[in-house]
């Protein structure tokens, strides 16, 4: 004779009356979950937000710092330079000889004597190697800039010191009538380049268009630098060396500036740069 399992009845009040049963408990634990949630959940709730909001705004502060520490690192860089130009200025201004002066910063090139500039031309247009900002990058441009640069070797499609022929007069009115001619500006095209220490080349170029003989010139100058720069790196391979990355500054000015600063400067020039 088996026994019939006796079911549980957790409110005998509501005695097979399961409805009643399930409902009453709802109603008895809605309270207590209400209790819980105002209790516990909510504190944590806000306690989590409040932290995430902290980090967030440790986060916005970091970048906000990072980004004014970047400023000033470029602020810090430009006085270095601005410092570096003003050094060589100032260590030109005790040479007796003429110098040059290039200010990228201003579009100026200038020929100086005692640190006076004596002429100023206008600098129209400027290219420079991809190489110079990384100089800047890794905040040693300052260093590059000072001393002023000396120059090694230089290059034009003009003579440095024009020569003109005359035939010597016979006699004293010939003297007096040629005393009175006037002597024709030449109008050739000028293209130099000057190769300075510390692997700096400063290119020169006129904004005038040149003409076929001009170009002509130009073939064979720019051939002359090449055939130059070629036997350097061969030579400093054949001693085991790593030819020097040269850094290069293009200028375009005019013709009569560049013929007079060409001119102008002497083999032992030496040169400010600001960039």
């Amino acid at each position: 004779m088996s026994r019939r399992k006796k079911k549980i009845n957790l409110l005998p009040f509501f005695r097979n009356r399961r409805p009643a049963q399930i409902v009453f408990i709802i109603f008895f634990l809605l309270p207590v979950l209400l209790v819980s949630i105002l209790l516990i959940f909510l504190p944590v709730y806000e306690q989590m937000k409040e932290q995430s909001l902290e980090i967030k705004s440790g986060d916005q502060k970091k970048s906000g710092l990072l980004a004014s520490s970047e400023k000033l690192a470029a602020q810090m860089s430009s006085l270095q330079v601005e410092e570096a130009y003003l050094k060589s200025l100032y260590a030109l201004r005790r040479k007796d000889s003429i110098m040059l002066s290039i200010d990228l910063h201003d579009s100026l090139l200038s020929i100086l004597i005692k640190g006076i500039p004596a002429r100023q031309c206008t600098i129209k247009e400027y290219r420079m190697s991809h190489a110079i900002p990384h100089i800047a990058a890794r905040d040693t441009m300052h260093s590059w800039l000072y001393p002023p640069f000396k120059l090694q070797k230089e290059w034009a499609t003009i003579p440095k010191a024009p020569i003109r022929i005359m035939d010597a007069p016979k006699d004293t009115i010939e003297a007096n009538a040629m005393a009175g001619e006037e002597i024709s500006i030449e109008k050739n095209d000028v293209h130099f380049t000057m190769q300075f220490n510390r692997g700096l080349t400063v290119v020169v170029e006129q904004l005038q268009t040149p003409s076929w003989k001009g170009r002509w010139k130009k073939f064979i100058y720019d051939l002359e630098r090449l055939h130059s720069q070629a036997l350097k790196t061969i030579k400093e391979l054949k001693q085991k060396q790593l030819p020097q990355h040269q850094l290069w500054i293009e200028v375009y000015i005019s013709r009569e500036d560049a013929k007079a600063v060409y001119r102008a400067t002497p083999h032992s020039l030496e040169m400010a740069l600001r960039l």
